[in-house]
């Protein structure tokens, strides 16, 4: 994937961003074309396909705002929060068009279990009681940090919690 267009989906997923423009790259096969002008423009493709035209300097600004606009007249326009996309019910009955969309559900699943070992970790103050992994904790830790970048984000955060990251260390582990 593009690093211009993977470094925009981390920035609607985890920073100032919308989950339902995140949701719909996720869950789109994006072809990235060169742009001759300095604008990004979006346009539909094949069948669950999504032609961005990306000049070589992304404004991520003007980018997310081209995009915006073409996703609120799409058909496969779908408005979700944040709470949508860790709720595992939900995801799975979605129409998934992307395997994109198919590893980030993964990763929901997996990051949930783990983060279910991680509060059995807490003190009742909710400090980092005990500092010591399972073979789970690893295999998941492995899982996760083979994930694409904006979904391994996206998924921790949304799940686990920047308290949780750090008091685990979990940028420096995963």
């Amino acid at each position: 994937m593009d690093n211009n267009l993977s470094n925009l989906i981390v920035n609607l997923g985890t920073r100032s961003g919308d989950p339902s423009l995140w949701w719909f790259l996720v869950n789109h096969y994006v072809e990235i074309k060169e742009s001759s002008t300095k604008e990004c423009t979006w346009n539909s493709g094949e069948l669950n396909q999504i032609i961005c035209n990306m000049p070589d300097e992304l404004d991520v600004s003007q980018a997310k705002h081209s995009l915006k606009e073409f996703y609120l007249n799409h058909s496969d326009k779908l408005l979700v929060t944040d709470a949508e996309l860790i709720d595992l019910n939900f995801l799975k009955n979605q129409k998934i068009n992307d395997s994109k969309a198919e590893t980030y559900i993964s990763a929901v699943e997996v990051v949930s279990e783990f983060n279910k070992s991680l509060n059995s970790k807490l003190s009742p103050s909710g400090l980092v009681d005990k500092y010591e992994f399972t073979a789970d904790d690893i295999n998941h830790m492995d899982f996760i940090s083979k994930l694409p970048l904006y979904i391994k984000l996206a998924a921790m955060r949304r799940i686990i919690g920047i308290d949780k990251i750090i008091g685990f260390d979990l940028d420096n582990i995963c």
